[in-house]
């Protein structure tokens, strides 16, 4: 059965011993939960957290506080269009079906980019809009988008627009500069770089500019009354119980 040929990366990436036994690692060795104790266990996992968070945040050209973990990317889109809800959003033919659906269900109107003959996203064609969705590259046809260069064509539009990137696919094969890009949100999953099922990264260039859409345990830092008071970014996102195990294993990946 091991014996094989897999061709199939573009769905899900194999997994490397070093990311499993990082997993066997934690699970075996090192687990507790994270922000509910102050045992040396827990600190230790506190901390690991937020090493991964820092080793995402260089991975992308960002900073650890707008790195939110999430699902993956169909979790980190719906939490995207759910924050942006109710605007008028650009979307493409070349966007998954988790780019596209959260957005048709809950924006005020979609507009569709033209693409050109190359099947890539028309520079000289990209409609006003309020939100535009830019999927990095295809998962179908496994081609490159030029990110900065689509969001510049946004910009000149409406300067206000609000970028959001797919890079579920791109993040394998290319580096990421989210600063150098300018982009507003961008999102991929772990298990396309060989992490595991279950994680992803969100991120979110002015955290304080939106609020949460999840709620629960974690975020909240204090209740007065009927005020709710809650936690700084990323804090504030993540509500619930991380996949912790998973999040063991994601930086061991990227390395």
């Amino acid at each position: 059965m091991n014996k094989i040929i897999y061709l199939d990366a573009a769905a899900s990436y194999q997994k490397s011993n070093a990311v499993i036994d990082a997993r066997v690692d934690f699970l075996r060795n090192k687990y507790a939960n994270s922000g509910r104790g102050i045992c040396a266990r827990a600190v230790d996992v506190d901390n690991m957290l937020e090493n991964t968070r820092r080793v995402v945040a260089d991975f992308i050209g960002a900073n650890a506080q707008q790195i939110v973990f999430t699902a993956g990317t169909t979790d980190a889109m719906n939490m995207i269009a759910r924050m942006l809800a109710g605007r008028v959003v650009a979307v493409s033919d070349l966007d998954h079906h988790s780019a596209r659906l959260p957005f048709e269900q809950l924006a005020r109107e979609i507009k569709v980019c033209p693409l050109n003959q190359n099947l890539d996203i028309d520079l000289n064609d990209v409609p006003v809009a309020d939100v535009m969705v830019i999927t990095a590259m295809s998962n179908v046809l496994g081609r490159a988008q030029d990110v900065k260069k689509i969001i510049a064509a946004a910009r000149e539009k409406n300067p206000n627009v609000i970028t959001v990137v797919d890079a579920a696919q791109y993040v394998v094969h290319n580096d990421i500069d989210v600063s150098a890009w300018g982009c507003d949100f961008l999102c991929w999953s772990g298990h396309k770089i060989g992490a595991d099922t279950g994680v992803g990264v969100l991120y979110i260039k002015n955290p304080d500019d939106f609020a949460p859409v999840k709620f629960g345990g974690g975020m909240v830092n204090k209740i007065i009354g009927n005020d709710l008071i809650l936690n700084n970014a990323p804090d504030k996102f993540e509500a619930g119980t991380l996949p912790l195990t998973q999040i063991s294993a994601l930086g061991v990946a990227i390395e």
